[in-house]
């Protein structure tokens, strides 16, 4: 049940998010709009990936881990703008030559 309060409060947020003018110059709305996306989707990967364990059916699975990383490669464009056209084509070209999906992550270093 705290879960779902959680996700409720979050979800108040962003709907307070959408009329504030600070968030529609920094597009707060979308970016947090992508980062509640990309917290669902993990889990959904992981339990993609046990299922894999428990024997279910090697193509079915990675075409939907596929299906998962060409989400968030397309959040990553549309909602967070971490992407860019040459990034969205390579990915694009993976799938074309067979890729289940594709996505390209986005190195972030931090120095002490």
């Amino acid at each position: 049940m705290g879960r779902r309060c959680g996700y409720g409060l979050f979800i108040l947020l962003l709907i307070y998010l959408m009329d504030a003018v600070e968030a529609m110059h920094f597009q707060l709305y979308k970016r947090a709009k992508h980062v509640y996306a990309e917290a669902r989707r993990v889990p959904q990967f992981r339990q993609t990936c046990l299922r894999l364990e428990a024997g279910s059916n090697v193509t079915e699975t990675l075409q939907n881990l596929g299906r998962l990383m060409d989400e968030l490669q397309r959040s990553s464009a549309e909602l967070s703008d971490s992407s860019c056209p040459e990034l969205d084509q390579l990915t694009q070209l993976a799938r074309q030559v067979g890729a289940f999906g594709s996505h390209l992550l986005v190195g972030v270093f931090l120095y002490p």
